[in-house]
């Protein structure tokens, strides 16, 4: 970037000094800035209209909305980052939407998928041992990625063998037992790390890190491909749901707002379907039908 691109030059600085940025975030942003030929001209002269255009322009190139969505996001932090310096007055993105995104049924992991990953043995190294930790972090306590990368070693309390998870919403904070397995993990990270310092080492502080070492680790162990770390939380909340757990204290252990929740409807609902499937259509019970009628009469088992 060129000289006349300081307002550029102040957002990644302010990324990497203040926000922490990981590499990989750091290098997305120089690489869309390249792209768009940002300049401090093109940042104060930008209208919503432009801002449109350039969505339109990424759509012509064949991008997936969700690829997309994550531009706009980008673009809408840059430009709140210059109204927060008064560079310019209001932001030309924030009235440009997202675009709509077909919505997945979330991933699963079933009971003997999440076993095998409990019985895998793990080398005695500290690679694996970080690996072991941050997986079982999603899939042992229900914690986002987001609340991942964010827990400090000051979030610990080794003397009740809690971790207090915080987060932006005040739904979300809640604290959650710590098993016997991963002390001895976090006592290191006591003696080793300040309490400001993250749980996580390094490498794994940042979303796209953390994906691919669940996507390489869950291949490994299960034989899986294209697993998304939250696929470990939902296997959680399914699994829960299955073994009879009360759906308020689902609600409680992942930080839910509601029980209404899209995504826990979607889990529970998974799960209350087959349990009145396999109640309603057992195996080895036949419907007898009359002879007027086209439906069951009554239930006579072989």
């Amino acid at each position: 970037m060129s000289m006349t691109n300081t307002f550029a030059d102040a957002y990644i600085e302010y990324m990497q000094g203040f926000k922490n940025c990981s590499s990989y975030t750091i290098k997305r942003y120089r690489s869309l800035f390249k792209s768009l030929e940002v300049s401090d001209e093109w940042c104060l002269n930008l209208t919503l209209d432009d801002a449109r255009d350039i969505v339109c322009d990424l759509m012509d190139k064949g991008l997936n909305p969700s690829s997309i969505n994550g531009y706009i996001s980008m673009l809408k932090r840059f430009f709140r980052f210059l109204c927060m310096r008064n560079d310019i007055i209001a932001n030309p993105f924030d009235l440009v939407p997202r675009l709509k995104q077909d919505r997945h049924i979330p991933q699963f992991l079933s009971a003997f998928e999440v076993r095998k990953i409990y019985d895998f043995k793990w080398h005695d190294t500290l690679r694996d041992r970080e690996d072991k930790f941050c997986m079982h972090l999603m899939l042992d306590y229900a914690l986002t990625v987001s609340e991942c990368i964010n827990l400090k070693v000051e979030d610990i309390n080794l003397t009740n063998k809690t971790i207090s998870v915080k987060s932006s919403s005040q739904f979300a904070a809640r604290n959650v037992p710590i098993f016997e397995d991963d002390l001895e993990y976090l006592y290191e990270c006591f003696i080793m790390r300040d309490k400001k310092d993250s749980i996580l080492p390094s490498r794994l502080l940042s979303i796209h890190n953390i994906r691919y070492m669940v996507n390489t680790r869950v291949n490994e162990i299960v034989g899986k491909v294209g697993i998304n770390p939250s696929c470990l939380r939902s296997s959680l909340a399914m699994l829960l749901a299955a073994n009879g757990c009360d759906i308020n204290t689902i609600k409680s252990f992942f930080g839910y707002k509601s029980l209404s929740t899209s995504k826990l409807n979607v889990r529970l609902g998974i799960v209350s379907l087959k349990k009145s499937y396999r109640q309603s259509f057992p195996r080895g019970i036949k419907p007898t039908l009359t002879l007027y009628e086209n439906k069951p009469q009554c239930w006579t088992s072989d």
